[in-house]
């Protein structure tokens, strides 16, 4: 079984969930609902570094892969660089594998238009 986070500041609906591919009826999957990280201001690396081990204390340490869904702000993301770096840095071995899956708008539409979304992926190793 795999875990998978949602950090995002609004509840997904239903359609949403399966579109996002978060909710897989045929797979099992541990959903780690994470919107009160999600809805925090950052305003320091500190804290930043502090949300990350949040997110870490959510999934179990013996679990192998952790997908997390929604769009991490550039502090986050730089923290799990770092602590990704310092794995490799220190010869450490891999305990678990994140994938960070976010959707970004590609072009702003017209009020009450569907706006253009771009998928990406990354990964981190910590």
């Amino acid at each position: 079984m795999s875990t998978k986070i949602l950090f995002a500041r609004h509840k997904l609906t239903e359609e949403q969930l399966l579109l996002s591919g978060l909710q897989d009826p045929c797979v099992p999957t541990n959903i780690v609902d994470a919107t009160d990280l999600a809805s925090v201001n950052i305003e320091s690396m500190d804290q930043a570094r502090q949300i990350v081990a949040d997110l870490r204390a959510l999934v179990h340490p013996n679990e192998k892969l952790v997908q997390v869904y929604g769009v991490l702000p550039a502090p986050l993301r730089a923290e799990l660089l770092h602590l990704h770096n310092e794995m490799f840095d220190h010869s450490a071995e891999v305990s678990q594998q994140w994938e960070i899956y976010e959707a970004f708008n590609t072009s702003r539409s017209v009020e009450g238009a569907k706006p253009t979304f771009q998928f990406l992926t990354s990964i981190f190793w910590l």
